[in-house]
């Protein structure tokens, strides 16, 4: 009875022209069965032939049918979603289904086990493109990234000491950001960092630190030609001034010691004291031995 069951659909499908795969879904990974939270997980699954009327494509992990995120390509259909722990050790799996009424074809794939694993506890790095200690006004470029982040969209926000850098001055790509600016006096002696925030899978963390230091420079001026000519007059005009000063000093205070000078000697000549004669007690001493 049941041969000649099948053989009458066989017939059927014959004249109606349904046909369905002659065998099971195979199911592949196009990455690796174990990631991270939040990475992208994507399988495909593939038949040689969809069968008239063709088959109808549904995916499952676990006990969850995934219902978004569901491509097809000829005889293949896609299934891509980001991890979470809920699917740690899950199996996903796809099913084939005809919708001949005559015709019973309804198949599943293997089964591919996942492994998720939690965001491990690693900091954005932070790298200087260019030197930290710069001249005010000159540009400043530093780079983050978070390698364990690769597969995510990650925010970012810039920062030196309690200054958010503006974000219009940064480029980011996924897991890594950079951003260039001018160096101002108020980031002077002021750490700079990045921080990386990552909802999906709750990860807020600050990068290592890097000080900015603003060098300072004094500036010079050249004097203008006129400028010298008038500044170098003034300072010859002074030097005469005092050469004169010093000239009429020395020439005044010679004559003065030479004034000085012929009244001590016509004095000595006048005074009785230094008289060449000589003195009554001379004479009488000279008296007495001869």
């Amino acid at each position: 009875m049941g041969i000649t069951f099948a053989l009458v659909l066989f017939l059927v499908s014959l004249v109606s022209g349904d046909t369905v795969p002659t065998s099971r879904p195979s199911i592949s990974n196009q990455y690796s069965s174990t990631g991270y939270e939040g990475e992208t997980m994507k399988y495909s699954c593939y038949l040689s032939s969809l069968g008239d009327p063709q088959v109808r494509w549904s995916w499952f992990c676990g006990q969850e049918q995934m219902r978004s995120h569901i491509t097809y390509s000829t005889t293949y259909t896609y299934l891509t979603f980001r991890l979470s722990r809920k699917y740690h050790q899950k199996s996903c799996y796809c099913r084939a289904t005809s919708p001949s009424s005559i015709l019973d074809y309804n198949r599943t794939s293997s089964r591919s086990i996942i492994y998720v694993y939690p965001i491990p506890d690693e900091p954005p790095v932070l790298t200087s493109l260019t030197p930290m200690d710069v001249s005010e006004g000159e540009y400043v470029s530093l780079l983050c990234s978070v390698p364990k982040l690769s597969n995510l969209d990650v925010s970012w926000a810039w920062y030196c000491g309690n200054h958010r850098l503006p974000s219009d001055r940064a480029e980011q790509s996924g897991a890594i950001t950079k951003i260039s600016f001018k160096a101002e006096m108020k980031y002077h002696q002021q750490f700079c960092y990045c921080r990386a925030n990552q909802s999906l899978v709750h990860y807020v963390s600050y990068s290592n630190l890097k000080r900015m230091t603003i060098i300072t420079e004094v500036t010079t001026s050249c004097l203008s030609p006129v400028t010298f000519g008038s500044t170098t007059g003034l300072l010859l005009a002074i030097i005469v001034a005092l050469f004169t000063v010093v000239v009429l000093q020395c020439v005044w205070l010679r004559k003065n010691n030479g004034t000085k000078e012929t009244k001590s000697s016509k004095e000595v000549h006048q005074n009785p004291v230094y008289s060449n004669e000589p003195s009554y007690e001379t004479l009488q001493r000279n008296e007495t031995n001869m």
